[in-house]
Parts: structure tokens; C-alpha cells; sequence
């Protein structure tokens, strides 16, 4: 072994090797500080981009999820609001099946009908009022009557869309529609479409009454108006002037026309042979009322339940009957709902199990495995005290070198 001032290799060792378990030291000990192996891009630069595309899955399905819970809670109450009107449908049904049995007086009838159009009204309120975070749902211009985005993953492609306007409109249509609204005037809320007047009072005949001009019956669901009545005498041939207006489809067009030939007899046959008119109306009939002595069109239009009438068993069966379809309309509605709130939960659940297995797999690589660290730091801590040792000892052969010198 030489010996030298300048020069001294074992010293030199001894703090390369003390300066490395330094640093070593020092980046263990950041390790069990942060909890992160990975605290820079030095320290892993490939791992690094990893986990930052890890970090931003995760980050977007944490909110997916949110959304998908919040999502379903709207289903949810939406169709709570149509489980309860399935039970007043329910009820209604039941009021129509009572009102067709033919024990019922005409008071009995009546007291039925008012609890029906109650229940009716309600159905409207749940239409018009059920809510979700202060936003209606059903109701004309509501949250669900335009088509809805239920974000469920974390990209555009992974959503589920919800177009329920139409099936809603039908429902709402099936419930709240009116029935026609005539009299001679064309303001009241009357069974009659149109009256032909003048006939002495004390008439009880039944026959028909004829005219000397031609006759054109229409019917008018837009407007509502009823028709005006020409006059004539008991048994009379004078000219009379019936005209309902006419019922009218989206376009405008007249649906539903009967003329009756100048001279012609009308009669119920006259009336019931308008094969549209009858396919609109419910029932139809003519009456000559002893004490007025009058023509009268009456009828049930093809209205919402809710607007229903109860008045005989025939329109109670027809009701009973419209409620039945109103009713499965409302299942399938639900069902609908139902099979996306389970879609949403699957979702939910397939959310899970990524969040699960991408959160396992970022933790393997960013974080610190600390008994791992716990050893590397420990065995760091020891080698810089031996490495102190060592440069102590190296520094001490130049004492040789004195020893030599005094000689």
C-alpha cells in the first residue's frame, strides 16, 4: 500500500459511498413521507404517464357514477308519481264497473260520477306536478317531455339517451283530453250538440219532423260549437237549417259529414248512418222531451278518463273499458322506466368494478410499498454510518506518514 498526502483512495471510497446512501436515504425518506414511490418524473417517467391516464379514468367515473345514482333517483320518483295514479286508475275502474250495474239510480250514478271525476282530477295533478329538483317531469315543456342524456361512463359514447315525449303525450292525452263542448250557443259544457226548438209544448209525438231544404250535419272537436236550431210547427214542413260544425282532424279537413236529402225525415237512423261521426262519438241517440218537445244529439266523446261520463251502463262500460287500456299504458310506461333504472345499475356496477381494479392497479405503481421503503431506508441508514467509519479510518493512515516523517 502506498502511502501519499494527495491522495488518499480509501477516503475517497468511503465518501462516494456515503454521499449515495445519502441520497438514497433521502429519497426513502420522501417516500414514507408522500406515501408515493413515484413523487417526480425522475423517479419513473413511463409510470409516471401511466397513472396519470389512471388518475383521469378514475376522476371522470367517481362523477359517472354520481351521475348514474342521480339518474335513477329521477326514475325513480318519476315512477312513483305513476304507480300512484295506477291506483287511482284502479279506483276508477272499480267506480266504472259499479256505475254499469243496473241498480243504480240516476242519484247513485251521480254520487258515482263526482267521486270519479275527483279521482280524475288527481290523475291530472300527478301529470302536471310531480317534480324532481323543482323541475316538473310530466308536464307540458317538463324535464322528461324532451329527450334525456344520462351521462354513465366517462366519455360521449358511454351514455344512455331517453326520448319519452311521445309516450308521455299519449298518457297525458289518455287522461286529460276533453270531451266536445256544445250547445246552441257553443259556450256551456253540455252533453247536446245541437236542439231544433219550436214545437209546440204540449207535443208528445215522436215521429219526425221534415224539412224542405237540404240538411248538413258536422261535427266540430276543435271548435266545440254546437249548431243552430231552425224553428217549425207541430208536424210542420217548414225549412230548417241544421248545422253543427264540423269535426275537424289536425289538418283541418272535415272528418265527419251527413246530408239529408230536402224532404227527408230526421230520424235517429238519419242521425246513427254518419258512419265517421258514429266512430268519434261514444253513443248517439235522439230524444223528443215531452215537456219541450225538442230534438237533442247526445253523446260521449272519445275524451280522457278523467272527463268520462258514467251516465248508463253503456258509456260506465265504455269508461271501464278505456280505463283498462289507460291502465296497461301505464304498466308499460313503468316498465319502461324500470328496464332503464336496471340499465343504469349495470352500469353502476361495471363502474365499480373498473374503479376497483384501476385504482388497485395505479396504487401498485405510484404508491410506496412501506415495508419495502422501511427496509431500503433502514439499510441506507446503516451504510451511511459504516461509510462515516470508513472515512474516519482512511483519514487516519496520513498519521503514518508523521510517524515516518519524525524518524
Amino acid at each position: 500500500m502506498s502511502l501519499s498526502i494527495h491522495t488518499n483512495a480509501s477516503a475517497k471510497t468511503a465518501i462516494n459511498s456515503l454521499s449515495n446512501e445519502g441520497l438514497a436515504n433521502a429519497k426513502s425518506s420522501q417516500r414514507l413521507s408522500t406515501g408515493f414511490r413515484i413523487n417526480s418524473p425522475a423517479d419513473n417517467a413511463a409510470g409516471l404517464q401511466i397513472t396519470n391516464r389512471m388518475e383521469k379514468f378514475l376522476n371522470s367515473a367517481g362523477q359517472a357514477k354520481q351521475n348514474i345514482q342521480e339518474s335513477i333517483a329521477m326514475l325513480q320518483i318519476a315512477d312513483g308519481g305513476l304507480a300512484e295514479s295506477v291506483k287511482t286508475l284502479n279506483a276508477m275502474k272499480k267506480l266504472a264497473t259499479q256505475a254499469a250495474n243496473d241498480t243504480n239510480s240516476a242519484a247513485d250514478r251521480e254520487a258515482i260520477q263526482k267521486e270519479f271525476s275527483e279521482l280524475g282530477k288527481e290523475l291530472q295533478n300527478a301529470l302536471n306536478n310531480t317534480e324532481y329538483n323543482s323541475e316538473k317531469l310530466f308536464a307540458d315543456g317538463g324535464k322528461m317531455r324532451k329527450e334525456l342524456n344520462f351521462q354513465s361512463g366517462t366519455d360521449a359514447e358511454s351514455s344512455l339517451k331517453l326520448d319519452l315525449n311521445s309516450v308521455i303525450a299519449e298518457l297525458t292525452e289518455s287522461v286529460t283530453k276533453p270531451g266536445l263542448k256544445a250547445n246552441s250557443g257553443g259556450t256551456a259544457e253540455e252533453k247536446e250538440l245541437a236542439r231544433l226548438e219550436g214545437l209546440a209544448k204540449d207535443a208528445k209525438s215522436t215521429a219526425a219532423t221534415t224539412k224542405s231544404a237540404e240538411t248538413t250535419l258536422l261535427v266540430d272537436d276543435a271548435t266545440g260549437k254546437g249548431g243552430k236550431g231552425g224553428k217549425g210547427g207541430k208536424g210542420g214542413n217548414a225549412s230548417i237549417d241544421i248545422i253543427i260544425p264540423a269535426h275537424k282532424d289536425t289538418t283541418g279537413k272535415d272528418v265527419a259529414e251527413k246530408k239529408i236529402a230536402s224532404g227527408t225525415a230526421i230520424t235517429p237512423a238519419n242521425i246513427t248512418s254518419m258512419a265517421d261521426a258514429k266512430a268519434y262519438w261514444d253513443k248517439q241517440e235522439i230524444e223528443t222531451p215531452k215537456a219541450v218537445n225538442e230534438y237533442v244529439v247526445k253523446h260521449s266523446a272519445d275524451s280522457g278518463v278523467m272527463n268520462m261520463q258514467l251516465a248508463d251502463k253503456d258509456l260506465a262500460m265504455k269508461a271501464d273499458k278505456k280505463l283498462s287500456d289507460v291502465i296497461d299504458a301505464y304498466g308499460a310506461f313503468r316498465a319502461t322506466l324500470g328496464a332503464n333504472q336496471n340499465r343504469l345499475q349495470s352500469s353502476s356496477n361495471n363502474l365499480d368494478n373498473m374503479i376497483s381494479n384501476t385504482a388497485q392497479a395505479l396504487g401498485s405503481i405510484k404508491d410506496t410499498d412501506f415495508a419495502d421503503e422501511m427496509k431500503n431506508h433502514a439499510q441506507s441508514e446503516m451504510l451511511m454510518q459504516s461509510s462515516v467509519m470508513m472515512l474516519k479510518k482512511a483519514n487516519a493512515a496520513t498519521q503514518l506518514i508523521s510517524t515516518l516523517l519524525q524518524g
